[in-house]
């Protein structure tokens, strides 16, 4: 859990570790920060990317899925579901569906 940790801070060029984690495709990182509510999944860094933009500039595909997921499991259930739930459902079905 990333409790206490300030998900959203960038550093001078705009870069979150979410960002990071996002363009280097380290999956198991990128599933703590989609976990926590407060992560801004479309952060922009400096120059107008945002971490799926990285992601997929990377070619990082199940980074790009797991955006996806969350950003449609946010969208349609407002909150009222865990992200926890989101993943059981993604790993019985394909996002690109």
């Amino acid at each position: 859990a990333l409790n206490n940790i300030k998900v959203n801070l960038v550093d001078s060029n705009g870069w979150s570790s979410f960002y990071i984690a996002c363009g280097h495709g380290n999956t198991s990182i990128v599933k703590l920060f989609l976990e926590d509510p407060k992560i801004d999944i479309m952060l922009s860094n400096r120059e107008n990317w945002s971490p799926f933009m990285e992601a997929a500039f990377k070619g990082n595909t199940e980074v790009i899925k797991m955006i996806l997921c969350v950003c449609e499991w946010r969208r349609v259930d407002s909150h009222q579901k865990s992200t926890q739930e989101a993943w059981e459902i993604k790993e019985g079905s394909n996002v690109f569906d």
